[in-house]
């Protein structure tokens, strides 16, 4: 520690406030001592993170001059110095002001300076001079302008600090005459003490011993009246300091320096684990001979890791994280269609009620299980070991690290400052919120230790989907480890859902699109839709006869398309990540279903997009023309649906109309119900200037949830990037949309723009079918095959060709 420091701490003692110590010190002579030069990069890095202050750099100084007085008596460690400066100051409370020393400097100028350019316009016109006087004059240029900045530097420190010495000087000679008069006061105590052991060596105890008694008690009384005086005068010397006279009996003083961790590494667990996100390679062998390339090297094929495709490729925490929620949601429905848990796509999920809120913890304490489990730990040179969450496609890896918290005294006392000595995507962004920071390196330690332990990992994930469990869980005899664990994983997915609220809150509202369901209802069995005039009065006699020709075939499908699926397509189970690039995930889609992607141009101004023409194309596949496939008509439905529950609709309205247009920071006022209402009719809405038109490019699951719950159908929508999951009944996406039912309508969406009709791959061959089972294949044939992406292929003219 640098000596600077402690001359001045012996000299005004160790209680002494920093405001009037650091006036004994010079910046040049601190900041260029070992201790100094520390501080000084780190106020450097702060006035570098607050580019849009102009500072006042001496009054700055002075204020880090104090900073490192207090970091010296609490021993902050020099790598947590600019984390103390970061969270001890703020920066506009030291922006140049006018009268201060150097506020005009901008505008006026120096006059050596001056001098100086004048000097160099003359020299520069004598053409003999030649460049070196030129280089030279810069050089002297720039020498001046630094010269200048130091002395401006020097003249605002020596301001500021005058006019603090003023008012401290009289502070500082009456704390030497107090705590000189306290050392009187403790050398009489001392001599009354002896006085009084004296009375009693001469058994005079009783005689003397109250004088005594009265006598000490009186310079007791006086001492605490001058401690009291020795803290408040302290006080007012500087506010921004609390003078603690016994430190050995300050509660602040015993919390402060490290906090103890949760869990501290044992015996067994391993610096180095592999991770379960990276690919296996597997020897090829055929007939049970081994297959060698032309150098006769074994060929390895890669086995992909089904954690891996949630993980891997992604660069930044926001895409590891969104991909990683995805993972959980799609991860906790199975297992409710499996019964295990009671969680479904429930509109309440992402509400802020306080039921809703555990829902999302639960959510999110599983996603840090699963990313956890899947992570490796790889010690560094130094053996240090760092989680490592996947491959991120570009030869590196996303890690992160425990946040090994630091309690530190706050200037004013009255609060702890929590510094952390990692920093990561993981971090909590509010210490003050998590003062023992987070752990993954120790929650993953735990979960290698029991991970070839069945029981003890479902109990570790009843802990943590216990507000999702259909029975109540019994704590009694639980592995105190577990419980750690949970803890661990809870205080993670807590500062991760505080950090990344704004990622998680639009993850939510993607998943949570039933409005149905509600958040404590079971899995239930879908149902058949319901089309009927009482459950669906917004539907008019005209689209409802198509309906009804629709229906016979979704619901034929429902039961008979399993079995009727293409040849081509096995009847395995999987799951499989499409491609982000849209073509190559399209071609994906192609080996499973039928696609159809048209514009239907019904005239007017009417602007119905991909997304409209497909839902019309999927939900009136029964018409027996063309007519009868009108967006229109679906639009007009929505509104009716919309009017019929204005209430539940208002607010999402609201918000999914805002948008950010270009160049603007401010995002447009929302739309009304009214105003929604009026443009799905085709008429006008009667925006306001604050508002922005609706474009097919901003049609989204505004459109998707208000369709899906006005028909009361399932929509599943399969996105590029996204998975598709395929099992032996069914084809299911991540995205769905309104209440679960038997009949379903499937979307492909390319990127988030295009959208495309498509319909699970049927057989062409009718031999051996029934009535039934020959009139879908039939259907099939005519409208899906014929009208399809490789028949009719031009977006725009497509629809010209349409036969029904």
């Amino acid at each position: 520690m640098s000596t600077i420091i402690s001359r001045f701490n012996h000299e005004y003692g160790i209680y002494t406030p920093a405001q009037i110590g650091s006036l004994a010190i010079t910046p040049t002579a601190f900041f260029k001592s070992p201790e100094g030069r520390v501080w000084k990069e780190g106020m450097d890095s702060f006035i570098n993170d607050h580019p849009a202050v102009r500072f006042n750099r001496g009054k700055l100084i002075a204020h880090i001059l104090e900073l490192a007085v207090k970091a010296h008596r609490q021993n902050i460690l020099q790598h947590l110095i600019k984390d103390y400066i970061a969270a001890n100051i703020n920066a506009y409370d030291f922006e140049l002001k006018p009268g201060d020393v150097g506020y005009q400097e901008e505008q006026v100028q120096s006059a050596a300076l001056s001098a100086l350019r004048l000097i160099g316009i003359v020299f520069l016109n004598i053409v003999t001079l030649g460049i070196a006087s030129i280089v030279w004059l810069a050089f002297l240029k720039s020498r001046v302008e630094v010269l200048d900045g130091e002395t401006t530097e020097l003249k605002q420190f020596e301001a500021y600090q005058a006019s603090r010495l003023n008012e401290t000087a009289p502070a500082k000679d009456r704390i030497r005459n107090l705590f000189t008069e306290h050392g009187r006061i403790e050398q009489r105590a001392r001599q009354l003490n002896e006085q009084l052991q004296g009375l009693v060596e001469q058994r005079n105890l009783r005689a003397n011993a109250s004088s005594a008694q009265e006598q000490i008690s009186q310079i007791i009384a006086e001492r605490e009246e001058l401690e009291a005086d020795i803290a408040n005068l302290l006080g007012a010397a500087d506010d921004d300091v609390s003078i603690d006279i016994n430190p050995l009996t300050s509660s602040i003083s015993k919390k402060l320096g490290y906090v103890e961790p949760l869990y501290k590494k044992r015996e067994g667990d391993d610096i180095n684990i592999s991770g379960k996100y990276k690919d296996k390679k597997k020897t090829r062998v055929v007939g049970g001979i081994i297959q060698k390339n032309q150098w006769g090297v074994p060929i390895q094929d890669t086995i992909p890791s089904e954690q891996g495709k949630w993980l891997n490729g992604k660069s930044t925490m926001e895409d590891l994280l969104g991909s990683a929620a995805d993972w959980a949601m799609l991860n906790l429905l199975q297992k409710a269609d499996e019964g295990e848990i009671r969680f479904n796509k429930s509109y309440q999920l992402a509400e802020a009620s306080e039921a809703a809120k555990q829902y999302q913890l639960a959510i999110f304490k599983h996603m840090v299980f699963l990313m956890l489990d899947a992570a490796g730990v790889t010690a560094d040179c130094t053996l240090v070991p760092h989680v490592i969450l996947n491959e991120d496609g570009k030869g590196g890896s996303l890690q992160v690290d425990p946040s090994i918290a630091y309690r530190a005294e706050a200037p004013d006392g009255s609060k702890d400052v929590i510094l952390y000595k990692n920093r990561d995507g993981w971090s909590p962004s509010d210490p003050s919120k998590f003062p023992r920071g987070i752990d993954p390196l120790a929650a993953k330690w735990i979960l290698a230790r029991y991970e070839d332990e069945f029981e003890e990992m479902k109990t570790l994930e009843k802990l943590l989907l216990k507000p999702l469990l259909t029975e109540p869980l019994d704590l009694e005899g639980v592995n105190k480890d577990l419980l750690i664990a949970n803890e661990l994983i809870e205080e993670i997915a807590l500062a991760l859902m505080d950090r990344y609220h704004g990622l998680f809150t639009t993850k939510l509202n993607h998943f949570a699109t039933d409005n149905v369901a509600t958040l404590d209802s079971l899995d239930q069995e879908a149902k058949s839709v319901d089309w009927s005039n009482v459950s669906k009065p917004w539907l008019n006699q005209e689209i409802r006869s198509t309906l009804l020709k629709s229906h016979r075939i979704l619901t034929g499908l429902s039961k008979r398309g399993s079995q009727l699926l293409h040849e081509s397509i096995d009847d395995k189970s999987k799951t499989l990540t499409l491609p982000a690039d849209s073509s190559k995930a399209l071609e994906e889609i192609k080996k499973f279903f039928r696609v159809i992607h048209l514009d239907i141009n019904e005239g007017g101004n009417l602007d119905h997009g991909c997304l409209f023409s497909s839902l019309s194309i999927s939900l009136l596949q029964g018409a027996g023309n063309k007519a009868e496939i009108s967006p229109l008509r679906i639009r007009q439905a929505m509104a009716g649906c919309i009017e019929k529950n204005s209430v539940k609709w208002s607010q999402k309205i609201m918000e999914r109309t805002r948008k950010r247009l270009p160049g603007k920071t401010v995002m447009t006022e929302g739309w009304t119900t009214d105003q929604y209402c009026k443009w799905l009719r085709g008429q006008d809405p009667g925006l306001k200037p604050t508002q922005a038109k609706r474009l097919r490019d901003d049609y989204n699951e505004l459109e998707l949830e208000v369709f899906a719950n006005a028909f009361g159908i399932e929509v599943n929508v399969f996105v590029s990037g996204q998975v598709l999951r395929k099992d032996k009944k069914d084809f299911k996406s991540y995205y769905t949309y309104g209440p679960k039912t038997k009949e379903k309508l499937y979307l492909f969406n390319s990127q988030a723009l295009s959208f495309y009709a498509i319909t699970p791959k049927l057989t062409e061959r009718e031999e051996g079918l029934d009535m039934e089972a020959k009139a879908l294949v039939g259907h099939h044939q005519r409208f899906w095959a014929r009208n399809c992406d490789e028949n009719l292929a031009d977006f725009d003219t497509g629809w010209n060709h349409f036969q029904c």
